[in-house]
């Protein structure tokens, strides 16, 4: 409620004044009376009104000396000034002293509610401009008075307006700006924390009826530079891109991303997901978990990042598999442009990740299986391994997979199988000080004289001898 100061020394004017509008219903609150200027001066610096109404005829000091005074003072208000004189130099001072307007006694009830109505909507407009410059515009100076600000974002003006008319712990102003709605809290003092939480209800509630953003700054001081509060909702604006549909502030992000790791080698594990056709909602997952850790970027830098992720992914699936994968990133940016969450990008992405699987399913003849046997090839080399017990392990018929094998390949299983030992056995060799019946038994052979000969026939030297010849 905006304070009034009711000033005039005829008591009956000062009584009918209190009664004669509901000055309540207007936002207004008959505060303190003064029967003349010198007391109304000092009510003026008591209670700081927000609205004087006052007689320009008052014995000791006349209303007018009594506004020029306590202007002079530095103290800011709204006047009305109400006398029986018609005199056009009474207006014409009043108008002067920055009065509202000048009323003729006997007062008009309809006059005095038109001008009280006047009033609010100017120091409204005021208001609503000056805050607008000091959030969005080149005022860096905070509020005069000191005290706490909050601001809320919203997309659509009824939901904002809604929310205003719930909140009663705090005085709110309501703006627009750049195509979006605001609503501004100020408070001098913190309030319990009871009555927060119960803030906070009421915004989640109307928000789930809503099925829109609300972004939320935290309490900051209202006499800084109110850029800072506005740059925090800024932020929480690019982060509703990851969290669309929901209540955002600082403390409900912390939340959201609580718990995340940061997963290492993401490209590789989404290419072995994909060749292995197993763990991809797990790997899916940490890879989006991976975007929800870092810090905020703009939606068109994330989408140019997950085309670029795509096109990482594919060179090593190609690597690894020798087959070969189509990619546009221009197409596949304009695929994921107009989409305008998080969401919807990943599940875009997912179903792009998903047609290449489908790709190598259909081509699993030619390499896929292949390259799996060549993986487990080389984890199992050391083991009892054969074009049989391969077969058995991937379900494929032995004949089948032999000629497929050689087919891709150019050798056979065995003599795949036989290369890649005898190359892990001259690793050894030189890389290490094991017997060579021990490397003999860990690249697979159990009969040593049957490795040596084989040895032999490839290097042209026997172990020992290629031993001595390497590490001289």
């Amino acid at each position: 409620m905006k304070k009034v100061l009711l000033v005039d020394d005829e008591p009956a004017i000062r009584e009918g004044l209190s009664y004669l509008i509901d000055w309540e219903a207007l936002g207004y609150k008959i505060q303190a009376i003064a029967s003349d200027g010198e007391e109304g001066l000092k009510k003026i610096k008591l209670i700081q009104p927000d609205l004087i109404i006052s007689d320009i005829r008052m014995p000791e000091m006349d209303g007018l000396e009594m506004i020029q005074k306590a202007k002079a003072l530095g103290y800011q208000f709204q006047s009305i000034i109400l006398s029986g004189y018609s005199e056009f130099e009474y207006a014409q001072k009043a108008i002067q002293l920055g009065s509202v307007s000048y009323l003729l006694k006997p007062i008009d009830e309809e006059e005095l509610i038109r001008m009280l109505k006047k009033i609010h909507e100017k120091e409204e407009k005021d208001t609503n401009t000056q805050l607008i410059n000091k959030l969005f515009g080149n005022d860096e100076k905070g509020l005069s008075t000191t005290g706490l600000i909050r601001l809320l974002s919203f997309t659509k003006k009824e939901i904002r307006d809604e929310i205003a008319q719930h909140i009663h712990l705090f005085p709110t102003i309501s703006i627009g700006h750049g195509g979006r709605y605001y609503l501004v809290l100020l408070r001098e003092e913190q309030k319990e924390f009871r009555q927060l939480v119960e803030f906070e209800k009421i915004m989640v509630e109307t928000l789930k009826k809503s099925q829109t953003v609300i972004l939320d700054s935290s309490w900051q001081t209202s006499n800084q530079n109110l850029a800072n509060v506005v740059n925090e909702v800024k932020s929480l604006e690019k982060q509703s891109f990851f969290y669309p549909h929901q209540y955002l502030s600082k403390k409900e992000v912390a939340e959201l991303i609580k718990g995340l790791k940061h997963t290492e080698s993401i490209h590789h594990l989404l290419a072995q997901s994909l060749m292995n056709q197993k763990d991809w909602s797990f790997v899916w997952q940490a890879y989006q978990d991976n975007f929800l850790l870092q810090p905020i970027t703009e939606a068109t830098e994330l989408k140019w990042r997950v085309v670029h992720d795509i096109s990482l992914v594919l060179e090593i699936l190609t690597n690894e598999t020798g087959g070969s994968f189509e990619y546009d990133g221009t197409h596949i940016y304009q695929l994921l442009e107009t989409l305008e969450s998080f969401s919807s990008v990943m599940n875009r992405v997912a179903d792009y990740y998903q047609q290449v699987r489908s790709k190598m399913i259909k081509n699993i003849s030619k390499t896929d299986i292949i390259c799996e046997i060549k993986n487990y090839t080389k984890e199992h080399y050391g083991e009892e391994l054969t074009l049989k017990s391969i077969s058995e392990k991937f379900s494929y018929d032995s004949a089948y997979l032999g000629k497929k094998f050689k087919r891709i390949c150019g050798e056979t299983y065995l003599s795949y199988l036989e290369n890649y030992r005898m190359k892990k056995a001259k690793e050894l060799l030189e890389q290490t000080n094991l017997m060579v019946y021990e490397i003999a038994e860990k690249t697979g052979y159990n009969n040593v004289n049957y490795f040596h000969k084989k040895f032999k026939t490839r290097y042209k030297s026997s172990p020992n001898e290629y031993r001595r010849m390497n590490t001289e």
